[in-house]
């Protein structure tokens, strides 16, 4: 176990739950377009309660940044903390 300073983590910990936050949004995607509901479903509504529209790109895009935080937590083991030194 490593012992680090909670201050020293604070800025990872805030890129890492950005970068989720934008992957899931990007994965979670935007309320399809209704004007082509009848390809996928029979019902408006339905299609509007079961369907989502999800831009690949965006996917792509948000899960290549979260990627590059998760890179740089493989060296979080140099923000490990100093002992005390015994007088």
């Amino acid at each position: 176990m490593t012992i680090i300073r909670k201050t020293d983590l604070r800025r990872h910990i805030e890129e890492l739950d950005a970068r989720y936050q934008a992957l899931r949004k990007a994965v979670i995607g935007i309320e399809p377009n209704p004007n082509v509901y009848e390809h996928y479903c029979n019902n408006p509504d339905d299609y509007k309660e079961h369907f989502t529209e999800v831009d690949i790109d965006t996917v792509e895009y948000a899960l290549h940044d979260f990627k590059g935080v998760l890179k740089q937590l493989e060296k979080i083991q140099k923000l490990k903390a100093d002992r005390l030194t015994k007088r």
